[in-house]
């Protein structure tokens, strides 16, 4: 039985003389919608495309779209497509985790005020995508959620620092390939398209001696231009149409963590929300 919690478009026509317009895209016409499509694995559930599937770039002709007008034309028109959500796993730091529970999450002993102290946890929540699962575009909404304590026993003016983020890792093996090589570092990809970060958490403050506070903050941020989408792959890391093609088709591994460093904290806690999307 055909889902309807996805309603997809395609268009592919010839115009022959006057024909009946779409009402939702002025210049495409009506009635050459009906393709039957296969059921695509899609992250949360399977999606049936029932009725008809927009082709990316025949969309985006037949509607008069393009970067200048719409910004994504290659996801113009396409409906959204829940792939999946996590959580990391709390990040806990501390100046001793002595009888931290091991299955709590990392515990990060902080060094000595006032000194800084790095955090670099990479694997804390993974997100694996079947092939086809999106078409033209892998979107998000992160959450991260952040609380700690400052506090300045050193008798001196000190410089506060809480700087955490999310860390965020695709992987395909569509990018094993050796030949293909990575234009932001001039190396082969190694199956790996993305290894960085996408929102910050930084808060910075003088504490006089003797003085502390107390801190918590939680906002999101969502998609724009996405964790990759076409437009991204070409235009960022120069990759073709046919390898472009094939990512989307084939599995994609997502590896969310935390990174950077804080200082004069006592005591904090820090992991994120992750919601993906796709078409």
């Amino acid at each position: 039985m055909l889902r309807k919690s996805l309603v997809a478009v395609a268009f592919s026509f010839c115009v022959v003389g006057v024909q009946a317009q779409s009402p939702r895209f002025p210049g495409v016409p009506a009635g050459l919608d009906k393709q039957t499509v296969d059921v695509v694995p899609s992250g949360d559930q399977h999606r049936s495309l029932g009725r008809f599937v927009p082709e990316t770039a025949a969309v985006a002709k037949a509607a008069g779209v393009t970067v200048d007008t719409v910004g994504d034309p290659d996801s113009f028109g396409h409906n959204m497509i829940y792939l999946g959500m996590a959580q990391t796993q709390q990040v806990y730091l501390t100046g001793d985790c002595t009888g931290y529970p091991p299955d709590a999450g990392p515990c990060i002993e902080t060094n000595p005020a006032p000194a800084s102290t790095t955090v670099d946890e990479p694997d804390l929540a993974v997100i694996q995508l079947p092939g086809k699962a999106t078409r033209t575009i892998i979107c998000f909404t992160f959450t991260p959620f952040a609380s700690w304590h400052w506090e300045n026993a050193t008798g001196a003016q000190q410089t506060a620092v809480m700087y955490l983020r999310p860390a965020v890792r695709i992987e395909s093996e569509v990018l094993n390939d050796p030949s293909l090589i990575d234009p932001n570092t001039g190396l082969p990809f190694n199956g790996v398209l993305m290894d960085g970060t996408i929102t910050t958490l930084l808060q910075a403050r003088t504490l006089n001696p003797g003085e502390f506070d107390f801190q918590y903050r939680t906002t999101t941020r969502s998609c724009t231009g996405g964790l990759a989408s076409v437009r991204s792959l070409r235009e960022n890391y120069g990759l073709s149409d046919s390898v472009i093609k094939d990512f989307f088709k084939k599995p994609i591994t997502i590896t969310f963590g935390v990174t950077g460093n804080v200082s004069m904290v006592t005591e904090a806690t820090y992991f994120v929300g992750v919601r993906l999307y796709g078409d």
